[in-house]
């Protein structure tokens, strides 16, 4: 269910960003391009039997959500030290 609307929103975004190459008349959009978009879903719903994508895909995001914080921290941490009138 995660996994399904993030690809949704994946989709919506690629769809936002490519439209504009839409509107002019020599740019189209080829057709197995579109395909391979739309057999995405497909090959998910394959795996999600033998393993549970949407549980390895949260705790994967949730593992980046901590790593990012951390090096956020740490980088703030090393800029207030390098500014020498606050330390």
């Amino acid at each position: 269910m995660i996994t399904d609307i993030l690809l949704s929103t994946f989709a919506i975004i690629i769809g936002f960003v490519i439209s504009p190459l839409t509107l002019l008349a020599d740019v189209t959009i080829p057709v197995p391009l579109l395909q391979a978009v739309a057999n995405v879903k497909d090959s998910y719903s394959s795996f999600n039997p033998l393993f549970p994508v949407d549980t390895l895909l949260g705790i994967l995001g949730i593992i980046v959500a901590i790593e990012l914080a951390i090096f956020t921290y740490k980088a703030i941490y090393w800029l207030i030290k390098k500014i020498p009138t606050i330390s």
